[in-house]
């Protein structure tokens, strides 16, 4: 019988290019129950939980001209947790593309980011946490992002809704100037940094709300101020600008069901040539910037750029390595080369009331990135919202002075790491 396979969806044609033997584009989510895992039990959750995520019963193939995912069978067993999460996923005999982990009494998940981003990830999540209460029989609703395990996949959980919903309207030009990237000492290949902070999340809003600005502008603001400060201190003579790549969720403009990646990204940023920036002043141009930025003409102008060079009928029948090469060369011009960090705030969660009292905490962390020193990743829950910098310097001053000045704004802060440091 002929396995199904899938195209990768737009976004995920650079995962596999950029991959190598040290590192891939992976991420983690987490949640903590009120109680200590039984791994008997979350195999038997993930066993149930599988079949309805048809997205992550796949493992990734090579062809002719493209990378491509093909449907494989069984189910991959659940390990416990490591201090240096994260590592890379080998796509060669037929794995899987996703791990599932235990310490203690926490859940979670890492995926290469060519199966699904963080949006739909949190389903899984919740679901496979929903199927581990109902063995120990809690009665949990399908609501709230929790999934009936019964109800047949469809086929637009499916679809590369990039290519749906583009309507190469008017593309978007790529150029932008290079951006600032810290120096340090970087940590050997297989390691990685995860300082983590509990924020309180009324105070946090109602000190955004002051400025006038979303919790995500607050936070990327703060984040541009400090590595304005940390460049600032290196001395460079020529300051370049600081830029925060902000993943955007395309399902809050378009009906799409797809479980695979539907996200595009914008940077705001500002450039220390034009002079010294406040806080205030660094606050206002996130602001506008994401205002004018993130809306539907834009995005689809953006979707519609990417889509059209995938299109390119010359390209389309270039081979794979010619196609890998390129690609390279154009992950070189317009990636990391463009932002200084990414931050991904996927927001707050919610859960059935049902399940609410079993439930302490969600996390979300990003991998450690292939050039850029740092990631920053958010995700709320009940009154905290927890924010991980992953980093590959051995020095925390970046996330210092981000969690010293929530704290000097009155914002208490709990900060948690998989490691100490010297100089912590």
């Amino acid at each position: 019988m002929e396995k199904k396979w899938y195209r990768l969806d737009n976004a995920a044609k650079i995962f596999p290019v950029t991959k190598n033997s040290m590192w891939s584009n992976n991420f983690r989510v987490s949640v903590t129950l009120n109680e200590k895992i039984d791994p008997e039990r979350l195999q038997k959750a993930l066993e149930m939980t599988l079949p309805r995520f048809p997205n992550f019963s796949l493992t990734m193939k090579k062809g002719l001209f493209w990378y491509y995912l093909e449907h494989r069978e069984g189910c991959p067993q659940v390990s416990e947790d490591a201090a240096n999460p994260l590592r890379r996923f080998r796509t060669n005999k037929n794995r899987f593309l996703f791990r599932v982990r235990y310490y203690e009494r926490r859940i979670a998940v890492e995926m290469f980011h060519v199966i699904a981003d963080g949006n739909s990830s949190m389903l899984f999540l919740k679901t496979l946490a929903a199927n581990y209460l109902r063995l120990g029989g809690v009665e949990i609703p399908n609501t709230h992002g929790v999934l009936d395990i019964n109800e047949k996949p469809s086929d637009e959980e499916m679809e590369d809704s990039y290519q749906k919903y583009a309507s190469f309207r008017v593309n978007k030009p790529r150029k932008e100037r290079k951006a600032y990237h810290p120096k340090g000492v970087e940590l050997k290949y297989n390691e990685i940094k995860i300082i983590t902070g509990q924020i309180n999340l009324r105070k946090l809003s109602e000190k955004s709300k002051e400025y006038k600005a979303t919790i995500t502008e607050f936070l990327c603001a703060l984040l541009i101020k400090c590595f304005l400060d940390r460049q600032e201190r290196e001395g460079a003579r020529k300051k370049k600008p600081v830029k925060i790549c902000i993943p955007v969720n395309l399902r809050s403009f378009y009906p799409s069901k797809s479980f695979r990646n539907f996200v595009l990204y914008t940077n705001p940023g500002v450039d220390p040539a034009y002079g010294n920036y406040t806080f205030e002043e660094i606050i206002t141009q996130v602001h506008h910037f994401m205002g004018l930025n993130i809306n539907e003409k834009n995005m689809n102008a953006m979707m519609s750029t990417n889509i059209s060079s995938e299109r390119n009928p010359f390209l389309k029948l270039l081979p794979l390595f010619i196609k890998n090469f390129g690609m390279l060369v154009a992950y070189r011009m317009y990636g990391e080369s463009l932002t200084t960090c990414t931050f991904s705030n996927i927001g707050k969660m919610t859960l059935p009331d049902e399940m609410m009292p079993y439930v302490e905490r969600f996390d979300f962390i990003l991998n450690r990135q292939r050039n850029n020193a740092h990631a920053v990743s958010a995700v709320g829950f009940k009154d905290r919202l927890n924010i991980t910098f992953t980093s590959k310097l051995v020095d925390s001053d970046l996330e210092r002075d981000f969690f010293t000045s929530l704290v000097k704004m009155g914002i208490p802060v709990k900060i948690e790491s998989n490691k100490n440091y010297e100089g912590e």
